[in-house]
């Protein structure tokens, strides 16, 4: 979910590419947290290469509000009001 929303906010991370690599970023810290904390779950690549998947699937659906907020953020912003 939050690569889902992350191009949203950091325009830098709005390709798929980029959104694939944190996902599977994301999800190896995970895997590796609950390597070493020992949390009685059990560590897998499989995890990562489906996390890093369903980001890849998720992040064209998402496509059609980066495009909404690069037109948006385009746009020229309006002079402050004289005396503020």
């Amino acid at each position: 979910m939050v690569t889902f929303l992350v191009p949203l906010r950091f325009e830098v991370s709005a390709s798929v590419p980029r959104i694939l690599v944190l996902a599977a970023g994301c999800s190896v810290l995970v895997e590796v947290a609950q390597y070493i904390l020992g949390m009685g779950r059990v560590s897998s690549v499989d995890d990562v290469l489906l996390n890093a998947a369903g980001a890849g699937l998720a992040a064209p659906a998402s496509h059609r509000w980066w495009r909404a907020k690069a037109r948006t953020s385009d746009r020229p912003r309006p002079a402050p009001a004289p005396g503020h």
